[in-house]
């Protein structure tokens, strides 16, 4: 990756902004249920557990990838995946896979060194990585899941440009391509799996920038759109700009703001109860794009609160939430109200800090 030694005022406001994903590594990684979510600390790498049945959090981890800047988990073809971004602390970040299934599982790198944010797996033999490692580099990487020793090939071309201004975050998989989130620039990158080259309809520019979080969601025709996250990102100021929700129609990788004003950082779909949520750092919000709005939820206090990652099982709503001192998990019913166990304390106070949440 690139590193940028010159950078305008309102592109280091961003990177200020992302920044927080590279540590805490966001992303929605949401696998087949049977009962168990899991929760990874962005701090040491330990990874936790919770019984969704009985609404019971483990109070010792069941692996850890020993690395600080631990983020998103995820869950494929019955493999653990997790990744690890880049910090002063962290010595081996990357991809790390684990089998779940294992007595004591293990957490072991595939590849080389990257930043890495979020996983799309597009087939059994290939998956696609971003990285992002602030004033350093970006870009994808692919790998294979059934040949983990072949490590990472990349970055494609034309994803790593970040002197250019491009910060990649969540990825998705959806219509036959590949879909990146640039957060850098509020745009959404459209890559071509067959050749690993950028589609000609690729860069599809965001209707707000901080665009951050990626959701592919499909009908029961099997028609694919993608909802992007905007955050909205800072001015030359600082001061907070108001982000936005798009969908892309995939047939046409035509972009359409769906929901104006709302700044999240990851959205997912209920189909338990058809209800789209998103959140962000400070906000959570149930979100209904045909007819344009946002309504914020808030906690039994009345308060507002964001979260790191987002999740949805069984009709119910899972929030990753800290301040870095202690760590909470906020349980939504399908009318987008906290349940009567919600939040529930989570990890380790002072040494744990959630990140990435997975059901599998």
């Amino acid at each position: 990756m690139k590193t940028k030694k010159i950078i305008s005022i309102a592109f280091i406001a961003i990177i200020a902004f992302s920044i927080i994903v590279v540590i805490i590594g966001c992303t929605t990684g949401t696998g087949v249920s049977s009962g168990t979510l899991y929760m990874t600390d962005t701090f040491n790498g330990r990874v936790y557990t919770f019984d969704m049945d009985n609404n019971i959090a483990s109070s010792a981890p069941v692996l850890s990838t020993g690395q600080n800047a631990t983020g998103m988990i995820f869950f494929y073809n019955d493999i653990g995946y997790i990744t690890v971004g880049n910090s002063s602390t962290t010595d081996a970040p990357g991809v790390y896979r684990f089998d779940p299934s294992a007595q004591v599982p293990v957490a072991e790198r595939i590849g080389k060194s990257i930043s890495a944010q979020y996983i799309a797996f597009y087939s059994l033999t290939k998956a696609y990585v971003t990285d992002a490692d602030v004033f350093s580099s970006t870009g994808v990487y692919t790998f294979n899941p059934l040949d983990p020793d072949a490590g990472l090939s990349g970055p494609i071309p034309g994803t790593d440009d970040m002197a250019g201004g491009m910060y990649l975050q969540d990825i998705t998989a959806a219509g036959g391509m590949v879909y990146v989130a640039d957060n850098g620039k509020g745009q959404v990158l459209v890559i071509d799996p067959t050749t690993d080259t950028l589609a000609a309809s690729s860069p599809i520019p965001a209707s707000a920038g901080g665009t951050t979080g990626l959701l592919t969601v499909r009908d029961s025709d099997g028609n694919a759109a993608v909802y992007v996250a905007n955050n909205g990102g800072y001015d030359a100021m600082f001061n907070p700009l108001p982000g936005s929700i798009d969908v892309i129609d995939t047939s046409t990788n035509i972009l359409k703001q769906a929901v104006s004003n709302v700044s999240a950082t990851q959205i997912e779909y209920d189909s338990v109860n058809d209800s789209f949520f998103g959140t962000g750092y400070t906000n959570t919000y149930r979100i209904d794009p045909a007819s344009g709005t946002a309504v914020e939820i808030k906690n039994k206090d009345n308060q507002s609160f964001g979260g790191t990652d987002i999740v949805a099982s069984g009709g119910k709503v899972y929030i990753s939430n800290t301040d870095y001192t202690s760590s909470k998990l906020y349980i939504l019913d399908g009318a987008s109200a906290e349940t009567a166990e919600s939040p529930v304390s989570i990890m380790v106070d002072g040494e744990d800090a959630v990140a990435g949440l997975a059901v599998y």
